[in-house]
Parts: structure tokens; sequence; C-alpha cells
């Protein structure tokens, strides 16, 4: 853990690479200890959300809000690993705040802006990370005193540790992405270190992990410096030519995105346990090869995978089982992917 603390207190060494290498590496230990940690309940899910009219692509753009959009676009954005399009984050204010920022000069004019919409993005409670980059932003263009990239990020999150007990994923996740895109060093690096943090996120949450997600969401990402001025345009005059182009667009990468792997803790684990580079290379081919053998393991239907185990009687239905316990609990099943979810009651 001291050597975790190093690598975030302290700014760049001299060689870059290895910088990136020591603080990217922390950044995921303290990500795995933040999902370890986080609290059970998520009370972003309680808050109300505005009611905006709109095409459903840019109110989850601009907004965040993704109730009304279509179940293929959602699973498209999960498969293309662009999910954080529609959270307002450091991305949207970087779109934005660029072109603000061509027509605002000095640091004391971008640090008043800057904190005006911090005070004013406190009244809506569903843009938790767009908060965290309003800080983030202020604090490097602060008139006053001079704070780096990483100390300010660092500054930013424990600042809102608070949004950590509210809505925790988000919280972790931003830390995660954010800390590792803004690690000093080449890009093609830390375009390695984002694939393992997606390699910790698929694990984590048990997803489906698609081998070329990762490929179209850089291509994609860095698309939206365009794109997002676009759509902003078309929502404010209530167009939507290029919004349909860009879901189209989407929904053809989707149905191209390459076949589908489960992640094993021991694709990332070396990243979390050792400095040593050749356990490390031993390790991950060893995990690689677990998740290609997995593109051959033939999936069973739903009436040959195994069911949760402990039932006193299973009865087939149409599109799941029933399962009868001794203690009078009766739980509905059904197979997603090639795992069981299901709801219980007496």
């Amino acid at each position: 853990m001291l050597n975790v603390y190093h690598a975030l207190c302290h700014i760049t060494p001299l060689n870059p690479c290895i910088s990136l290498t020591m603080q990217a590496r922390s950044i995921i230990i303290l990500t795995f200890l933040l999902f370890i940690f986080a609290p059970d309940k998520d009370y972003t899910k309680s808050r109300s959300l505005p009611k905006i009219q709109g095409d459903p692509l840019q109110t989850s753009y601009l907004f965040g809000i993704k109730a009304p959009l279509s179940k293929p676009l959602l699973k498209a954005h999960r498969a293309l690993g662009i999910q954080h399009f529609m959270t307002p984050s450091g991305l949207h204010l970087s779109v934005f705040s660029t072109l603000i920022f061509l027509f605002l000069k000095g640091r004391a004019a971008r640090f008043l802006l800057l904190l005006s919409f911090y005070i004013l993005s406190l009244r809506f409670h569903h843009i938790d990370s767009f908060q965290r980059m309003l800080v983030f932003a202020a604090l490097r263009h602060n008139p006053w005193i001079k704070i780096s990239t990483h100390h300010s990020f660092l500054i930013s999150f424990l600042l809102l540790s608070y949004q950590y007990f509210l809505n925790p994923m988000s919280y972790t996740l931003s830390f995660l992405f954010l800390g590792i895109l803004l690690c000093p060093g080449p890009v093609i690096r830390k375009a390695f270190f984002l694939l393992v943090g997606q390699f910790l996120v698929s694990f984590w949450f048990n997803q489906q992990f698609y081998l070329l997600g990762p490929l179209y969401g850089y291509f994609l990402t860095g698309l939206s410096f365009l794109i997002f001025p676009l759509i902003l345009i078309e929502f404010i005059f209530n167009i939507g030519f290029l919004t349909g182009i860009w879901k189209e667009l989407l929904l053809f990468l989707n149905q191209i995105r390459g076949p589908e792997v489960l992640i094993p803790l021991s694709t990332f684990l070396p990243f979390l346990i050792t400095r040593n580079g050749k356990l490390k290379r031993i390790a991950l081919t060893l995990g690689l090869l677990i998740t290609v053998s997995d593109l051959y393991n033939p999936k069973l239907p739903s009436y040959r995978a195994p069911v949760p185990l402990g039932y006193k009687e299973k009865t087939l239905l149409k599109n799941g089982v029933r399962l009868d316990y001794e203690n009078g609990m009766r739980c509905y099943s059904r197979l997603k992917g090639d795992e069981w979810i299901g709801h219980c009651y007496k």
C-alpha cells in the first residue's frame, strides 16, 4: 500500500512509462478495493429525474436520462464500450469547455464560469460525474495556485468522496477510467491499461466481454468531439437527421462486435499483486488462454443447463423453471446468457 501512496501522490518521475505503469496499477488496485467495500444501496435509483422532451438518444447524451432509450441501443452502447456517453462527465465537459474557452480567455474568468456551473449543477441529483469534472476543471483553472492535473484529480475525488456512498458504481468507474486517462505517458500504454480496467469491470459485474468492443470504443470516443456538439444543435432545433445516422452506425457496429467471452480473474490479477514483469506475462497468458477457450465452450440450452441447487421440486416452464423448496419458498428462474436469474417469494 505504500507503493500505492507514492504512485498516486507523486508527480511524474523521469521515465513517463514507469510513471504511467505505477499510477495506473495503483488506480486499478484502489478500484478493486472500492468495488469490494461499495455500499449495497445505490441512492440514485430513488432520485427523480427531470422530464425533458426530445429524442431519447439526445436526452441520454446531454442529460444522462437513459430510461426512454430502446434496449437494442442500450445493449449496443454496452457492447461497444461507450456507456460513458450517457453519463454527463469529463468527456462532455471537455467537448463543451473547449468550445467555450475559445472565446473566454483568462484563468479567473474560466474559474468563475466553472464554479457557476458547479453551483447550478447542485440542483440536479443525477449528474454526480459531471459535478466531479467541474470541480476538477475549476481546480486546474484557479487563478491563485497552479495545481497539477494529477493532484487536481485526487483533490476533486476527495472533496466529493461523499458521492461514493450515494452512487458507488458511478464514483468507482469514474475514478478508474479518468484516473488512467490522466496518467502521464504514451497513448498506447494508456490504451492497454484502459483495457485492463475494462477486464476488471467485466469480471466484477459478471458481464460478457466483446473482443472488438474496446477497439470500437476508442474510435467512437474520438468521434465524440464532433458528434456531441452536433447532437446539441439538433436537440435545440428539434432535428433528428444526424442523430438517426449515429443510431444506425451504433446498431451496425453492434452486429459485428465480435465474439463474447467471460473474463477470468487471472486476466488482470497480476496487476494487483505483483510488479514482476515475467510473472505478469505468464499469468496474463494463462488468463487469455482461459478466455479464448471460453469461445469453444458451447452454451447449454435452458432445459439442460444446471439450475440453482437445494430445491425440493423442479417444474419446467416455457421460459425457465419453477423451484419449490422445503421451507415453502418458491422461485422462478430463467437463463440469461449462461447465468440463472430469478425472483422468489413465499
